[in-house]
């Protein structure tokens, strides 16, 4: 799997800034993640406009996030300067520059048809309080 530039150039554009958290995703964590305890650590893998960003913020949970588009993570990190050392440009398939273990992986916009769920969930090591939702 690889980036796709049409959304870089989407991002570069401003025709797909998506700012609202996802009412599936906030229901799914709500219900299934149990995210308030401390120390909660979230990856998400392909954040795209940062419309999660602001649920997660609001859970007060340890945010990461690797995007492909280095237009949209610039954007990002002057929207969100709290988070500009944990939002990084890049392909995720290809490592996961942070380190230690996450609670929670959200793919975010990415294809998971692409088979790119188990190669991150194997690497982002998931499983300390955690599970894949």
């Amino acid at each position: 799997m690889s980036f796709s530039n049409e959304w870089e150039e989407r991002y570069r554009e401003n025709t797909h800034l998506s700012v609202w958290p996802w009412s599936d995703l906030v229901s799914f964590v709500m219900r299934h993640a149990r995210p308030d305890r401390k120390n909660f650590r979230v990856l998400e893998l392909g954040c795209g406009a940062g419309a999660n960003i602001p649920f997660f913020e609001w859970l007060g949970v340890d945010y990461h996030a690797i995007e492909g588009s280095r237009s949209i993570v610039e954007r990002l990190k002057t929207t969100h300067p709290e988070l500009e050392e944990r939002i990084v440009a890049g392909d995720f398939t290809r490592g996961i520059p942070f380190p230690g273990r996450f609670d929670l992986v959200v793919v975010g916009q990415a294809d998971p048809a692409e088979g790119i769920q188990d190669e991150v969930i194997d690497e982002a090591a998931l499983f300390e309080s955690g599970r894949p939702v």
